[in-house]
């Protein structure tokens, strides 16, 4: 189970409500765009919930420098999701630069969102997609479900040489 904690505007209300859980996820995504995503996902990893850290390229540089700034103690268990405006490898290759060894995946919102999966499988990065993402299939139709997606995605990762991005 994937949760998302950013229904709570108010960093310390945010950590609260993860302390509070009863039912914790297996991962949560923490937006470092965000006023204390640090200590966010501090506190989910000591719950044992594993964390995505979810960092926009292409705008101002600060969610990528918090991400940077932060001392990721378990690799194991943190993921950088990488949102792009577009299918540009040469952002990719410096957003990717100096990163801990945490496994990457790439994603896009609207229309970015098939070509950055386009470049992910390319690059050999993993990959995102779903309706929190995009609500057309590649041809421009109004997806069914995310099922409908996510079999789109898997044709495209199958057709799609890889040829490694760092």
């Amino acid at each position: 189970m994937l949760a998302s904690v950013a229904t709570e505007p108010d960093p310390a209300e945010r950590l609260a409500r993860v302390r509070a859980w009863t039912v914790l996820p297996d991962r949560a995504v923490v937006r470092f765009a965000e006023p204390g995503a640090r200590e966010l996902a501090e506190a989910l990893l000591e719950r044992g919930v594993a964390v995505d850290a979810e960092v926009p390229v292409g705008g101002p540089p600060e969610p990528l420098e918090r991400f940077l700034a932060w001392p990721v103690r378990d690799p194991a268990r943190v993921r950088l999701a990488v949102e792009l405006p577009g299918a540009d490898r040469a952002l990719v290759a410096l957003a990717l630069r100096g990163l801990p060894p945490v496994p990457v995946l790439l994603f896009g919102r609207e229309a970015a969102a098939w070509p950055v999966l386009r470049l992910a499988a390319r690059c050999g990065t993993g990959a995102r997609i779903g309706v929190g993402d995009v609500l057309r299939v590649p041809d421009g139709r109004p997806a069914r479900s995310n099922a409908q997606l996510v079999a789109a995605a898997a044709r495209f990762r199958d057709e799609a040489p890889t040829a490694g991005i760092r």
